[in-house]
């Protein structure tokens, strides 16, 4: 793979991800995983459907600090949850709610 490659892909990825209002990226690495994110991301996942606003929610791979998990990232507001549960959402992204 060579960089115009990599440039198209970087491309592509922007204009896919322009459609949406919000990007929400949890984190599914093993020490997040292991503090319930997948249940967080099937909360957030409802939550955003039920919004009525443009959400993507997605699956990551680690972004930080393991033992703050599980972590969520709101984008393009580029803020960083720590220790999140599925009550969370109720009180923390107004913006896309």
């Amino acid at each position: 793979m060579n960089i115009e490659e990599l440039d198209q892909i970087a491309e592509n990825i922007r204009l896919e991800n322009a459609k949406y209002d919000f990007e929400i990226n949890v984190c599914m690495d093993l020490a997040c995983a292991s503090q319930g994110a997948d249940r967080v991301r099937e909360a957030l996942v409802k939550a955003a459907e039920a919004s009525g606003k443009k959400v993507f929610v997605r699956r990551t791979g680690c972004m930080g600090p393991c033992s703050s998990g599980p972590l969520v990232r709101v984008d393009p507001e580029k803020i960083l949850y720590q220790r999140v549960n599925p009550g969370t959402r109720k009180r923390s992204w107004p913006a896309w709610q």
